[in-house]
């Protein structure tokens, strides 16, 4: 009977032993499960900032492009205006030839 007794005794601490193991593994699993979790939510905002950073390196990457062109078209504004500073003086010139005229009345 005592060994009976101390059977079950030894049977209720394993089983009391075990289940303590279980508790602890049960917790270490939901500690993993939360950090996942963090770690998830974290990639997703990097995902998202990485997106953002692209998107505004492609703005960039276009602004840039554009004022190359642009710059690239200067020498051609620069012959563009002396040609027009040319028919304006020269126009100037045909007036004050006109306005001449007039005065003498020719």
């Amino acid at each position: 009977m005592e060994n009976d007794t101390r059977t079950i005794e030894d049977r209720f601490f394993e089983v009391e032993r075990r289940r303590g193991e279980i508790e602890d593994i049960r917790r270490e699993a939901e500690d993993i499960e939360n950090e996942s979790r963090k770690i998830e939510a974290q990639i997703t905002r990097d995902e998202a900032e990485i997106e953002h950073l692209e998107k505004r390196i492609q703005k960039g990457s276009k602004t840039i492009s554009d004022n190359t062109r642009a710059i690239e078209q200067i020498p051609n504004l620069r012959e563009d205006i002396e040609t027009l500073n040319g028919l304006i003086a020269w126009q100037d010139n045909r007036s004050k030839q006109a306005n001449t005229i007039i005065k003498r009345g020719y």
